[in-house]
């Protein structure tokens, strides 16, 4: 289902937010990988795959012509705390948006999709978490425009890190860890409720469609979902 509010026009860019589809995971791992930075956790194809049959990867497209380009992704994990009496959580991650897509408001946009629709389908047991390396300046801003709040550190086990990540000289990976303020959703509420099928940035404005069962079939309900969790 498709929620949009406008027709493309000529001149701007039009962007579609949508649920990756799992036949859709070997073009998510080359936009993946080909987007990999010292910063980022890697995932394997079978890790995006499960992430697309539960329904907890999300993809930015530009469509132009017949042609649906990945531009954008995150996608929202089930976790555990790291500590006893390791409670679930949920962590937000892998947000990133192409290069020539930064600027036009896609990240925050699709951080808000993923965000309100994990807390209309499936609200969180616990805490909704991300982890940013203590040296990515990059996602802070947009994390902290969705809602979250940094809360200390985190540092994995070195036997699970990746040996394409940076590590510290210590031989650590550090992430600082940062904490969805559920305040927050009455935000994302309000932008869904008065979402016109548009965004805009400091670098243009540009058509977006999402399409989500829950955007486009209980706009109304997710709206007072959101809310009353607020």
């Amino acid at each position: 289902m498709r929620f949009t509010n406008c027709m493309q026009t000529g001149g701007q860019r039009s962007f579609v937010i949508r649920i990756c589809p799992e036949e859709r995971a070997e073009l998510m791992l080359t936009f993946h990988q080909g987007h990999l930075t010292e910063y980022l956790w890697p995932r394997s194809l079978d890790q995006i795959r499960d992430l697309s049959r539960q329904e907890c990867l999300f993809e930015v497209v530009e469509r132009t012509g017949t042609t649906n380009i990945i531009v954008g992704a995150c996608y929202i994990t089930h976790a555990k705390e790291i500590e006893p009496p390791f409670a679930e959580r949920n962590e937000f991650g892998g947000i990133y948006v192409s290069d020539d897509c930064r600027g036009l408001g896609l990240a925050t946009a699709l951080g808000f999709v993923a965000i309100g629709n994990l807390f209309m389908v499936d609200p969180p047991k616990g805490r909704l978490i991300a982890h940013v390396h203590e040296e990515n300046s990059l996602p802070r801003r947009v994390l902290k425009q969705q809602g979250f709040v940094q809360n200390g550190q985190e540092i994995p086990p070195r036997s699970v890190v990746p040996l394409s990540m940076k590590r510290n000289k210590d031989g650590d990976v550090v992430g600082d860890l940062f904490v969805f303020d559920t305040t927050s959703l009455t935000t994302i509420a309000d932008w869904i409720h008065n979402f016109p099928g548009t965004i805009n940035g400091k670098n243009g404005k540009s058509l977006l469609e999402i399409e989500l069962p829950s955007f486009a079939r209980m706009r109304a309900d997710l709206v007072k979902a959101l809310r009353d969790r607020a």
